[in-house]
């Protein structure tokens, strides 16, 4: 039978069993045969910058001498957390919002970002096309700018610009800044943590008042038992009286 060590290693390499029981294994062709079926990643060490350690594995997340983490995995993008590195919606930027109203109602978000490029109107982070009314002829849209100047040219541009609706009306598209959130980045999200938070705690509430609930209602039986029990046992030891004395006589006890 082939040792332990030896069999772990052909049965991890997929070599057939039996080259195993030579009187001593070929570690050249197990080397060889560790390298065709290892990936790179697993075969190339990563240098720490830290301690200078050149030898450890690609799949480790820190250093094996320093605990230093490894810089070539990207970094988590987690939602919330308390990390600097950690990625969070109060931590990002607010970007500019143009307002932008009197669109053909006809216009969809593709349509309005291919009219935008015809006007030189650049750095546009997105398009959201603002819920319409029924009897209206236009729409309005809110524009997404990477940076404020982008913004302002928008408004420069787009301001006042003559199209013609659905219906052959001829319109001026209007432009502005668009108004201030209700809310700071992050805090729809805060409110609903809080709001997570609270409903969390109500249900404990309630879950702790309905545990006292049934013990107060246990321990109500239990005392109801036991007047049930202490009234049998009268009962009973009465039962006995009668049948130990059936004439009702009671004898009297001599004082000494």
């Amino acid at each position: 039978a082939a040792p332990g060590f030896v069999g772990k290693v052909c049965r991890k390499l997929t070599v057939p069993f039996r080259l195993a029981m030579h009187s001593a294994p070929d570690f050249e062709a197990l080397s060889q045969l560790w390298s065709e079926t290892s990936t790179p990643s697993e075969l190339t060490p990563w240098p720490c910058n830290s301690c200078g350690f050149r030898e450890n594995n690609a799949a480790l997340k820190k250093c094996c001498r320093c605990g230093t983490k490894n810089p070539s995995l990207a970094p988590s993008r987690s939602r919330g957390g308390k990390g600097p590195g950690r990625w969070s919606a109060e931590n990002q930027p607010v970007q500019p919002a143009v307002y932008l109203s009197d669109m053909p109602r006809s216009w969809s978000d593709d349509q309005i970002k291919g009219f935008l490029h015809e006007r030189k109107v650049v750095k546009l982070a997105g398009v959201r096309v603002l819920p319409q009314k029924v009897a209206s002829r236009t729409q309005c849209a809110i524009l997404r700018f990477k940076d404020q100047a982008a913004a302002e040219f928008a408004i420069n541009t787009l301001n006042g610009l003559p199209t013609i609706s659905d219906e052959g009306v001829a319109t001026h598209i209007g432009a502005r800044m668009a108004n201030a959130p209700a809310r700071a980045p992050g805090e729809r999200q805060r409110l609903a943590q809080i709001a997570r938070q609270k409903q969390r705690a109500k249900e404990a509430a309630k879950a702790q008042r309905e545990r006292e609930e049934q013990e107060k209602e246990q321990r109500r039986w239990q005392r109801r038992m036991m007047k049930m029990q202490e009234k049998m046992y009268k009962q009973y030891m009465r039962m006995c009286q009668q049948a130990a004395n059936p004439n009702g006589v009671v004898a009297k006890r001599s004082g000494r």
